[in-house]
Formats: C-alpha cells, structure tokens, sequence
C-alpha cells in the first residue's frame, strides 16, 4: 500500500509573499532568508510581473559604496559638494515620474562587506541616495544566513532593525505541489487606505505591554536576535515595537476574517521583534482582550456608561489607545469624549496618561469657557502644573 505523503508544518511561501507585499504598502522593508536555492529572487521577479512593478536588481558585493550614496562631485557654482546618483536611482526616478511603482531588490545581501552595509543605511531606512530622495520605493532583500554562502556574514543590529525577516525553510512538499502548478502566487490586494485608525488600538497594546514587562523586553533587546549560527534578526527597539503596532494594525485591516490572518500576524510579528518577544506579547494579548479605543470614544459620544475592564493594565490600555486615537484626529467632541471616560476610570489610573490629553487640546479650543471640560478637569486638578492651568 503506498503512502500518501503528508506536508511538512512549515511556514508557505504564499504567507510571506502575502506578509512582504502588506509591509511595502506601509513602508517597511522585508528580508528573505534561506539556504541557496530555494526561490527567494525568482519570486520576487514574479512579484514585479504580476504587479508590472519597476524592480532595480542590487547586488552589493558587486558594487561600490558610491553606487548607493552617490559620487561626491563639486557644484562650483554653488560652491557646495554634491552628490551624482548611479544609474538605478536615475532609472527608479523616472519610474516615479510615470507613476510606475519600484522596487528595490537588495539580492544576496548576507555577502555585502560592512562599508558596503553602512552605504545602505539611509536607502533602506528614509529611501535617500546621494541627494535624491526615493520616497514610495519598496524595498526587499534576500540573503543567505552564515556559513551557507561565500562571504555571507551577520547583518549588524542596526541594519537587522530596519527590517521584519521571514525565514524560508526547504520544503520538498510544498515545493512539488507549487511546482505542479507553475508557482501560482496568492492575490495582492492593496490595502484599505483607512488600516491607520487601528493604530491607536495596536500602539496602545504594545505600549502598556512594554510598560508591564520592561524588565523583559529590555533583556531581549539586550540579545538582539542573536542566534546559534550568529546571525541577528528581529528584535525590540523602539523602531521595531512602533513598526509592530503599523503592522498590525495593517495586518488586522488586510486579512482579519480571511485564512491567512493568524499566520500572517505571527510572521510578522516574529519578524519584526523576534519569536521570544512575540511569543511573551500574544501571551498578553490574549489575557488582555486587546479594547477599541474608537469604541469607547463613540460611546462617550453617545453619552453611553463606560464600561471599563477589571484589571488596571488593560484600562490604562484603554485610556492610553484613546489619547493616542484623539491626538491623530483631534475635534472638541472627541477630546471631550476622551476627557470623559479618564473622569470615569480609576483615578491612579487615569492620572498616567491625563497630562498627554490635556496637553492636546483641539486647536482654538478654550478649556476656560467650556463648563463640562472644566468640572470634568476638576477631578484632576493635583495633576496640573500652576505654570499650564
């Protein structure tokens, strides 16, 4: 009797190409690693012709440090040195003109040398080469981790930090059954342009977790990702964790209710602040019943109870997602709303995050000639400074 043969539960190809093209929507970078051989650059290329993107191949240890920042050349009539961009730069400018979306793919890049590496920090991080500014470029690497490649180092922390890595294991299953059928890719859909009014939500959620746990995930940004082999790849930093909270709030937006949700969030997760943090944050998550801020504010709004949760770490998540919510889309009704449900929580509670509301009044808003406002702020007014009442 012949066997079937079962798959092996490894992470597929269509979730990290799904968790990528999500990432380059919100302008962060994503890296590729595995072993030589296992199809990283040829997906990327069916990526570009799927979505008729302008991809510019950039292989650094071929190149020079001056392809990447630009040749330093005098502007005699300005007096002032400056900096002659390479071809691909030229290319990828005017394919932005056009309105042509590009990529930057940064192939075999565990082999680049560390001038080489250090050439590649403003273009990975703020899309800057010489004096040309690459805003709206997407940007992938592949590499292959140490010992598996000639010349294939460790990236450094600061490099490994600009980046969510997915690690691509081989998959002989997976690989024949894609094989089959002519590697499809999975649909890209572009995100609902709305995906920022989750931020507040998934912010405040990292923010009171950090707040718990400091002692932890200070430990594990002290680790930095570091492996056995000596590569390094997601860890917490204040970039990775506010990149967590873009992510997944994109991530909720794009794939809640759709099959690849979970594992979408968990690679990203995993790949933006390592497997260690995550784990220890879903932990938290799921005790705490992550809250809406955007409900509670409407809730106030319709001058409905607020109904808080037991546990003082999750109303300070509450009040901590409502300030952040009312300061990206500030109104009178909205801070007026926020300042309702702090004179609602328990006032210890309230009293972290009360200043950061007070200090962001609508503009043109006069808390003096509002009555509401001000027996509302009487509850705290211990917490004000003389210097601001």
């Amino acid at each position: 009797m012949t066997t079937v043969p079962q798959p092996i539960k490894l992470v597929e190809m269509d979730e990290i190409v799904l968790a990528s093209h999500l990432l380059w929507q919100i302008n962060q970078n994503s890296f590729w690693w595995s072993t030589p051989g296992l199809g990283k650059t040829q997906t990327h290329l069916a990526i570009e012709k799927i979505l008729k993107l302008h991809m510019e191949i950039l292989v650094g240890s071929a190149r020079l440090p001056e392809d990447i920042s630009g040749y330093p050349y005098p502007d005699i009539k300005e007096n002032v040195m400056r900096r002659l961009c390479d071809t691909w730069v030229r290319r990828t400018l005017e394919a932005k003109a056009k309105k042509q979306q590009s990529m930057l793919l940064l192939d075999d890049f565990s082999t680049v040398n560390e001038a080489m590496e250090s050439a590649f920090y403003r273009v990975v991080q703020e899309k800057v080469s010489g004096d040309e500014n690459l805003e709206g470029v997407w940007i992938s690497a592949c590499g292959n981790p140490p010992g598996t490649a000639a010349g294939a180092r460790p990236l450094s922390f600061a490099m490994a930090n600009r980046f969510c890595h997915f690690e691509i294991k081989f998959n002989p299953t997976s690989w024949a059954r894609r094989r089959r059928l002519n590697f499809p890719l999975p649909e890209l859909r572009t995100i609902d342009k709305t995906w920022e009014e989750l931020l507040p939500k998934w912010s405040a959620a990292i923010g009171t977790f950090c707040e718990r746990f400091d002692t932890r995930v200070v430990e594990l940004h002290n680790k930095a990702g570091k492996r056995e082999d000596g590569n390094i790849l997601g860890y917490p930093s204040e970039r990775s964790l506010d990149n967590l909270g873009h992510a997944l709030a994109a991530c909720e937006k794009h794939f809640q209710g759709t099959p690849q949700f979970a594992a979408v969030q968990r690679l990203l997760g995993v790949g933006i602040i390592g497997s260690l943090c995550w784990e220890d944050f879903t932990t938290f998550i799921k005790e705490a019943d992550i809250p809406d801020p955007e409900d509670f504010l409407d809730q106030a709004l319709r001058n409905g109870r607020i109904r808080f949760p037991d546990r003082d770490d999750i109303v300070h998540m509450v009040l901590n997602g409502v300030v952040q919510a009312v300061v990206r889309r500030n109104s009178e009704d909205r801070w007026r709303a926020a300042l309702k449900i702090h004179a609602a929580a328990p006032k210890d509670v309230a009293a972290v995050t009360f200043m950061d509301l007070y200090n962001n009044t609508p503009k043109g808003f006069l808390i003096a000639n509002d009555p509401l406002s001000l027996t509302m702020i009487g509850e705290f007014e211990d917490l004000i400074p003389k210097d601001v009442k």
